[in-house]
């Protein structure tokens, strides 16, 4: 399944090594998504590279060991394969920032793998949830009682997997 992976979710594997992390992990094993994001994020990453190395809490070595498995999965995509689709996310974007990611989905034809709640709102686009995500790499189609990931993950569809197999 094809994915644009909003920045988001990289900062948070990164500082948190919480539900994205474990995604990104158990993909690297099981490749079950295929990751993509705009050019504009590795400046963002960048951007916040220190900042994130230090409220993780590893050594250099780890933390870099830890963004290589995170990024080895990520296909970047220069701008000029989804500039076309700008102008339609900026109609439906307040947060300029966010403009990339969704031209991208757009573009893709796919979902953004994003904790972003300004995303969720917007009609007509597909985000999946981390939560969501994990369950799927782990084989199980719906959220069970008691897993400890929330009560509802996908807010997307009737059907038992919020999203659909792009072949």
């Amino acid at each position: 399944m094809e994915l644009v992976v909003d920045v988001n979710v990289v900062l948070s594997a990164s500082v948190k090594r919480g539900v994205s992390f474990k995604v990104f992990a158990l993909n690297r094993v099981l490749r079950k998504f295929k990751f993509f994001a705009p050019d504009f994020m590795l400046s963002e990453f960048v951007k916040h590279r220190d900042r994130i190395l230090k409220e993780s809490g590893l050594r250099e070595e780890v933390f870099l060991a830890m963004v290589d498995l995170i990024f080895s999965q990520i296909e970047i995509v220069p701008s000029e394969a989804f500039g076309n689709f700008v102008p339609k996310a900026m109609e439906l974007l307040e947060d300029e920032k966010d403009v990339p990611y969704v031209a991208l989905a757009l573009a893709f034809n796919c979902p953004i793998f994003s904790g972003d709640s300004d995303l969720r709102e917007i009609e007509g686009l597909r985000y999946i949830l981390q939560g969501s995500c994990w369950i799927y790499c782990l084989g199980r189609e719906e959220n069970k009682t008691g897993s400890g990931l929330g009560k509802s993950l996908s807010p997307f569809s009737k059907t038992s997997l919020p999203w659909e197999v792009r072949e």
